[in-house]
């Protein structure tokens, strides 16, 4: 029988790497999304719920609209956005070492190369 290595599934794909954090549970984020060639500007914080799988993340805005997908590794998040069906962009960011926000970056917007900073604000807990 051949050798299986720690975590892997048989005939599954290897798992990501491990998340260093908890961040299922609700979060604010203090600025939203801006249109390309527009200045970062804060609008009204927005509640969003995390739901995480392993190194996996879901995240819903209250109203349903906005739906962020992707994973965390060690302290990064990579995040893609989505409304509805249609895909808005991309996030990268690092979580604080106190857990108590998550500073992103918009990288892409709607498929051009974007940067604008978001935060969120909320409370993840260490696992390593």
């Amino acid at each position: 029988m051949p050798r299986q290595d720690a975590g892997q599934t048989p005939g599954g794909a290897v798992p990501a790497p491990p998340c260093d954090w908890y961040l299922a549970g609700m979060w604010e984020s203090d600025s939203g999304p801006v249109a390309p060639g527009e200045p970062a500007t804060p609008v009204s914080p927005a509640s969003l719920t995390f739901r995480q799988f392993g190194s996996y993340l879901v995240g819903t805005h209250a109203d349903e609209t906005i739906t962020y997908y992707g994973r965390c590794t060690g302290d990064h998040v990579d995040l893609e956005v989505w409304n509805g069906w249609e895909f808005v962009g991309r996030q990268v960011g690092r979580i604080a070492p106190d857990g108590q926000s998550i500073t992103l970056t918009w990288v892409e917007w709607g498929g051009t190369s974007r940067e604008a900073p978001e935060t969120f604000i909320g409370r993840a807990r260490r696992l390593r």
